[in-house]
């Protein structure tokens, strides 16, 4: 079966805005941000790789990810 019973929406960043988030649906709000290495900044905001966030989930086993979006705030290119 296909839909609601089966999907999951993960959402991660580091604004505390969890409030928003529905609780009716298979919506799960993750406060800590995705990056190439996981560590915590000197404010103790947490990031994640997409591994790591994986493995904390139980979702390491799983064939692919359907849908990623992502914003890049304060991207700077190296």
């Amino acid at each position: 079966m296909l839909g609601i019973e089966t999907c999951e929406v993960h959402t991660f960043n580091v604004v505390d805005y969890c409030d928003k988030v529905p609780r009716n649906l298979n919506i799960f709000f993750h406060p800590w941000g995705i990056d190439s290495k996981t560590w915590k900044n000197e404010k103790g905001t947490s990031f994640k790789t997409i591994k790591d966030t994986m493995q904390e989930l139980n979702h390491f086993e799983m064939e692919a990810i359907d849908i990623f979006k992502i914003d890049c705030e304060g991207f700077i290119s190296s």
